[in-house]
C-alpha cells in the first residue's frame, strides 16, 4: 500500500515546468536560403521529440483533475 504524501511533498515533487519538444528549425531562413542541419541536430530534436513529445510523458494533472482524484470538491 501506497503511504499519503504530504502537500509539502506533493509540491516538490511536482512543481517543475515540464519541458516541451525542441522545434526543428525551419529548413529555409527568411530569405529562401536552405538552412543546413547537422546530423547532431537532427538526433538531437528527434530525441526531444521521443522524451517529450505526445506519448512520451505522461502531463501532470491540472488543479481540477487532482481535485477529482483525490476526492476533494472545493469549487
Amino acid at each position: 500500500m501506497h503511504a499519503r504524501l504530504s502537500p509539502r511533498e506533493l509540491h516538490r515533487l511536482t512543481a517543475h515546468e515540464q519541458p516541451r519538444p525542441l522545434e526543428a528549425a525551419a529548413p529555409v531562413d527568411e530569405n529562401g536560403v536552405a538552412r543546413p542541419t547537422g546530423v547532431l541536430t537532427r538526433t538531437r530534436t528527434r530525441l526531444s521529440r521521443g522524451f517529450h513529445g505526445e506519448g512520451g510523458r505522461i502531463p501532470k494533472p491540472t488543479a481540477e483533475e487532482f481535485g477529482e482524484i483525490t476526492g476533494d470538491h472545493r469549487h
